[in-house]
């Protein structure tokens, strides 16, 4: 479990980054969809994972809560990185 809340601190710095890179790298209006996008996929990321912590997969719980942010974190920041 430490290590996942660990890993997904490091990783929330990388996206932030990417976040604030790609903002840097397209225009105006583009900017306005990329920050209703973000928000959309953070409250997706957190309902999503809230479904992976009540499921009864194992390890279970928190544990898959954790995981599952990582994971969805992961693909986010490659998201990012490939639109430019």
């Amino acid at each position: 479990y430490a290590c996942y809340v660990e890993e997904l601190a490091r990783q929330d710095k990388v996206l932030n980054a990417e976040y604030r890179a790609l903002q840097s790298r397209i225009p105006g209006e583009a900017k306005d969809h990329l920050v209703k996008g973000q928000r959309a996929w953070i409250a997706y990321r957190e309902a999503w994972c809230k479904l992976e912590q009540e499921l009864p997969n194992a390890p279970g719980g928190e544990v898959n809560y954790q995981a599952c942010l990582l994971e969805q974190t992961l693909s986010q920041i490659n998201k990012f990185k490939e639109v430019f």
